[in-house]
């Protein structure tokens, strides 16, 4: 009855109609409506599928109604739940809220506490580097106070000895021109010639200005103490004439000819190369040549002993050391054959006769060195037989002395070089242990050499006046 009438009022403006449609408000349904839209549910020609059969146009609207009456059904149930949904959301928005305050709060708290730790982390690393810097600075003091203990006692030496070689630098240009003239020409003549040679020379480099020492001694200058002391356990006489002529044979750059009428260069030569396997050769042998060239080839040293007045020619390339170097070998021609030259070779010639006359180019070949034997050492050869045959004890307890002695003075230097060499090295001790503790222990073992070796030559003393009397 309703439908032409709805048609005309409700439906005529189809747009309208439409859009009212669309914005019903839905949420806001009275019970009232809904209870209105009961009869109409409920009767059985309002279901789509019935309507269809007499309009399609209604089909929609049926659909409609149906759909408004369950979704006010369904809202009723949620829109309670949408209400707390909302009401929760505007907590959950608060405690966000809250919580972005707590967040940026904490954040404050973290970084500070990141800045505190940053400094407590600088600070222990401060303490740590200022606890080894203070380790450190307590081991350099003990460090220090053993090392002042120790080399405190030696300023004086050192002193000392920075002083006396100031004064030798100062006069070494004319100890130097002394030396040269000493190893080049003095040895073929005698202890007394010599000596009013060097005082000639002295006299001239002091017109000349030549600075140099007032008095010349040349094993003060050119000689080891120690070593000189080790070549007279080998034989060496101990008398200045001998070690000028040692120093000489060891100091030229010709091979050495001693003129050794009582043997004396032949047993220190013997001696002093045993270890070194020492040949000795005689130019009477037939075969010493083929010795000779064996021993240059494989550097073994050589005493070619009881020469004349005339050298074999056969042996001037050896004199003269004609060295050349062969496919990229040192080589050298004896005789016919051409042998490997070994730079470790060396060669002492002796000959017994008292007073040789060698020819000019035999001279300027070798270094001639008289080793004839002097008053003063005949004197003590003497002595020493002597008291061997009356007073044993003493010599042996004097030889051993000289002995001990030697041994003590080589360790002392030792100790005195390692000493020094660690101190010029360039290290800083104080930082090194392995090099303080090097320092004491050589300070010790010096000091227990120095005291033995006083009691040694006090000993020694005793038995020179023993021997004296």
């Amino acid at each position: 009855d309703y439908w032409e009438t709805a048609k005309k009022k409700v439906m005529a403006d189809t747009g309208n109609f439409l859009d009212r449609l669309q914005g019903y408000d839905k949420e806001n349904m009275k019970e009232t409506v809904v209870e209105k839209l009961q009869p109409y549910l409920k009767d059985k020609n309002f279901p789509p599928d019935v309507v269809k059969a007499v309009s399609q146009a209604l089909v929609g609207l049926c659909q409609w109604v149906i759909a408004i009456e369950k979704f006010y059904r369904v809202n009723k149930v949620v829109k309670p739940k949408k209400a707390k949904l909302a009401e929760a959301d505007a907590e959950f928005q608060a405690a966000m809220a809250d919580l972005s305050i707590s967040q940026a709060q904490l954040k404050e708290v973290d970084d500070r506490l990141a800045l505190l730790q940053k400094t407590l982390d600088e600070s222990k690393t401060k303490k740590a580097a200022l606890e080894e810097e203070f380790s450190l600075t307590e081991t350099k003091l003990t460090r220090a106070t053993k090392l002042m203990a120790g080399l405190g006692g030696e300023k004086s030496r050192y002193t000392e000895a920075s002083a006396n070689l100031g004064e030798i630098y100062s006069k070494i240009l004319g100890d130097v021109v002394m030396s040269a003239g000493m190893i080049a020409y003095l040895g073929p003549f005698t202890y007394k010639f010599r000596a009013a040679l060097t005082s000639n020379w002295l006299a001239l480099c002091k017109k000349s200005g030549i600075p140099g020492s007032k008095e010349y001694i040349s094993a003060s200058f050119l000689g080891d103490a120690v070593k000189i002391q080790e070549w007279q356990l080998l034989g060496l006489p101990s008398d200045d004439f001998s070690v000028e002529n040692a120093l000489v044979s060891t100091m030229a750059r010709r091979w050495p000819l001693f003129i050794d009428p009582q043997g004396q260069a032949n047993n220190w030569i013997k001696n002093l190369e045993r270890a070194n396997k020492l040949t000795t050769l005689r130019p009477t042998e037939g075969d010493y040549l083929k010795s000779l060239s064996n021993c240059i080839r494989y550097g073994m040293p050589v005493l070619l002993e009881n020469v004349g007045e005339e050298m074999d020619p056969v042996l001037d390339p050896v004199l003269t050391k004609s060295v050349f170097k062969e496919s990229g070998m040192l080589s050298m021609t004896i005789g016919d054959s051409t042998i490997e030259y070994n730079e470790t070779f060396r060669l002492y010639i002796t000959t017994k006769l008292p007073r040789p006359h060698y020819t000019p180019e035999t001279s300027v070949k070798v270094t001639l060195i008289n080793f004839a034997i002097t008053p003063a050492g005949l004197q003590d050869q003497l002595l020493q037989k002597v008291v061997q045959f009356e007073e044993r004890e003493i010599e042996e307890r004097k030889n051993k002395s000289v002995q001990q002695g030697a041994m003590n003075k080589a360790r002392l230097k030792q100790c005195e070089d390692d000493i020094l060499n660690l101190l010029s090295s360039g290290t800083n001790l104080l930082e090194d242990e392995e090099c303080i503790n090097t320092l004491d222990a050589s300070k010790r073992i010096a000091d227990d050499i120095a005291m033995k070796q006083q009691e040694i030559e006090a000993a020694g003393k005793i038995c020179d006046k023993t021997r004296a009397e």
